[in-house]
């Protein structure tokens, strides 16, 4: 990340693609804290933040297990930002609170989506109700991912690991 950030325009000269370079950057590289601190300055010194930068921001609060700072930034995003929420914001906040064993959390937000779900977001849910043998869920979560797509065999693969353990 020093290399890109060598490269990279100085903070006042940056565009807002430089800025979500850096805060991918380091929220790809575990550098969770740096996401975070680069997005503030960004909004001290940048353009406004759009979708991709709170895909980045999302996801690194994600990795870093942050779920209260996940779901403030996705609450801000649209109320300060006017960036409304997409699939791939709700993948990230689905992703979090299945992680972190929040599955009634994920459920609710998955209700109260103002966006269709897709495979990606089943599969995650699937894949965290694995890692935490929720299998109840789990099952709801492969129902839903093979009905978006039949031939798609991860959902029988968690599943049937799910229920071997159970």
């Amino acid at each position: 990340m020093l290399d890109v950030l060598q490269i990279l325009p100085t903070s006042k000269d940056r565009s807002r693609l430089s800025w979500n370079i850096l805060i991918s950057g380091f929220s790809r590289h575990g550098g969770f804290q740096k996401a975070r601190e680069t997005f503030h300055q960004m909004l001290e010194e940048g353009p406004t933040p759009n979708h991709v930068t709170f895909v980045s921001l999302l996801s690194a609060c994600n990795h870093g297990g942050l779920v209260d700072e996940g779901l403030a930034y996705f609450s801000l995003m649209n109320i300060d930002f006017g960036v409304s929420p997409e699939i791939e914001h709700c993948v990230c906040i689905v992703d979090l609170l299945g992680r972190m064993g929040r599955f009634i959390d994920a459920e609710n937000f998955i209700k109260e989506m103002q966006v269709a779900s897709n495979d990606v977001l089943w599969r995650s849910l699937l894949s965290a109700c694995r890692t935490h043998n929720n299998l109840e869920l789990g099952k709801k979560a492969a129902e839903n991912l093979l009905e978006l797509d039949p031939s798609d065999d991860s959902a029988h693969v968690l599943l049937s690991h799910m229920c071997a353990t159970n």
